[in-house]
């Protein structure tokens, strides 16, 4: 006997299989299912089974003397939560079976968490997964061990009266790997109990707490949190539409955190109160602030806040006066940063700022002792000599859809000329003036590790393209070309052949509606004959 499937409602049923022989009984619902379940392994279901305690007791007390015995459905057969209970106790005695659904039409807090502690009591539950307190399924493995535990107890109604023997069950769960509690009624207190008794993982957890009416000073309080607390690693948070909240839980030495919250929308003491704790946290890797109402002197704030002993740090700001906000203005703000910063990136209302720890000044003095302080006065940029020494070892500036103006461009143009160490200059979708241009691309010359130069969809002037194809050759570093697109002439075609044949090591090229005739083209394909290492032509 392969499946036996038992309807005791008012019409009742029963259908039973034997090995892969089946024929239709018409009116069962699952009879494809069972046919495939015959052939994995035996499968009891009962439907309308009104099961009272000792029914159960009578009922699993013979399954558990069948062998081979690997699946058990149960719908609107269980009378109260005793009944459940008196099922639990069965299941490790139950040697083979690996998927247990039970469907009812309302479970109670005390049955959802009843099924919750399953996997205390059974070894062999890894997956334990109740949904609108209607369909629970728990999955198990074949040999007792140390697999990872999944916990999923979404839209179940639970409040902060059941968060005591809730706590009490997953702080005993060493293995836990996923704890999801979407969907229920936790609110602020139900949060800070559940903060204040997290799971004793010897892994990695992963806990989801959506949808559960959580406002922004439970935010505050988690932030809090996570710098106190040495073995949580994540948390990302957004209030929006549709309110997601998770956290992760990590045992690892030097344990790097992340912080992304997004549309949080912080009055000003939260903001303030925001910054304070995430300045008490120095093992910060990644904070993400996504359309929070943070405004430019909170976000000065923070770059001055946020310092870590060692390793590297990204500051990643979304605000729709980003966008608004003239590039002199961000670089001055990059500059408010506590260690070296290594990447900028302006994209839209994205402003995004890597840095590396400790600060390496090297010879950061000596250039800003260069510096005529009263010519900065005059231009206006009192920042310089600081963003100088916070960007000798930055690698890469991205920027997009930029409108420079004059002084902006003249200040990047000068800028470029003291970082060194830049591998990659990415200003696409930019406009500038020619004159503006024809600085910046003669401050290239001077960057002799460039890797990647991208002024794609940039509006170029012809004059700017010459002096950019004049200052490209020898970039012995550069893998990586685009510069679409271009109003090039026959003369410039000359430059930029001569310019692609002293890039060695160049990989990618791009120059994407330049309209160049079929003439230019085939010169540009003979110049390429030797770029022995070019994998893309566009």
């Amino acid at each position: 006997m392969a499946s036996m499937q038992l309807g005791l409602g008012r019409a009742q049923k029963v259908y039973v299989t034997f090995g892969e022989t089946t024929s239709h009984r018409p009116g069962w619902e699952h009879q494809e299912d069972l046919r495939e379940q015959a052939v994995h392994g035996r499968c009891f279901c009962l439907a309308d089974g009104t099961l009272t305690p000792e029914d159960v007791v009578r009922l699993f007390s013979i399954l558990i003397k069948c062998p081979g015995l690997t699946e058990i459905n149960l719908s609107r057969s269980l009378v109260n939560e005793q009944s459940l209970e008196q099922l639990l106790v069965f299941l490790p005695r139950l040697d083979s079976l690996k998927l247990l659904s039970i469907t009812e039409k309302c479970l109670t807090q005390n049955s959802v968490l009843l099924l919750a502690n399953s996997f205390n009591q059974c070894n062999r539950v890894c997956d334990v997964e109740v949904r609108s307190s209607k369909k629970a399924i728990l999955h198990f493995v074949e040999g007792e061990g140390n697999q990872e535990i999944h916990c999923k107890l979404v839209g179940c109604g639970i409040g902060q009266d059941g968060m005591d023997r809730l706590c009490s069950i997953l702080e005993t769960g060493a293995h836990l790997a996923e704890v999801d509690l979407s969907g229920n009624h936790l609110g602020n207190e139900g949060l800070r109990y559940l903060l204040e008794h997290l799971p004793k993982t010897q892994a990695s957890c992963l806990i989801k707490i959506s949808r559960n009416g959580i406002s922004q000073d439970a935010v505050l309080h988690l932030v809090n949190v996570l710098t106190m607390y040495p073995n949580m690693a994540e948390v990302h948070v957004s209030l929006g539409s549709e309110e997601m909240l998770f956290f992760t839980l990590r045992r690892e030495v030097n344990l790097q955190k992340i912080v992304r919250l997004n549309h949080c929308s912080f009055h000003g003491e939260q903001r303030a109160r925001l910054i304070a704790e995430l300045e008490k946290c120095t093992t910060l890797s990644d904070v993400t602030s996504t359309n929070n109402g943070m405004t430019l002197s909170n976000i000065e704030d923070l770059f001055r806040a946020m310092r870590k002993p060692t390793g590297t740090l990204r500051i990643s700001i979304k605000e729709a006066w980003v966008e608004n906000e003239s590039i002199a203005v961000l670089l001055k703000l990059a500059a408010e940063g506590q260690g070296n910063i290594t990447s900028i990136t302006r994209n839209h209302t994205l402003w995004v700022v890597d840095q590396e720890f400790p600060p390496l000044v090297g010879q950061a003095e000596s250039v800003v002792r260069r510096l005529r302080p009263n010519d900065l006065e005059a231009r206006g940029v009192h920042f310089r000599p600081k963003l100088i020494e916070k960007c000798r070892q930055l690698q890469a500036l991205n920027c997009s859809q930029v409108e420079f103006t004059d002084a902006e461009a003249e200040i990047v143009s000068d800028a470029l000329l003291d970082f060194p160490a830049l591998k990659k200059l990415e200003l696409t979708c930019c406009r500038f003036s020619s004159a503006g241009f024809k600085r910046l691309a003669a401050a290239l010359h001077r960057c002799h590790a460039v890797e990647e130069i991208d002024f794609s969809k940039s509006e170029l002037s012809v004059d700017g393209a010459r002096v950019l194809l004049t200052v490209l050759e020898g970039k012995h570093h550069l893998t990586s070309l685009s510069l679409g697109p271009l109003n090039l002439g026959s003369a410039d075609i000359l430059i930029l052949i001569s310019a692609l044949s002293t890039l060695s090591s160049l990989r990618r090229l791009s120059l994407t509606n330049s309209h160049l005739n079929s003439e230019a083209c085939y010169c540009l394909a003979e110049a390429l004959r030797k770029a022995v290492h070019m994998e893309e032509i566009k």
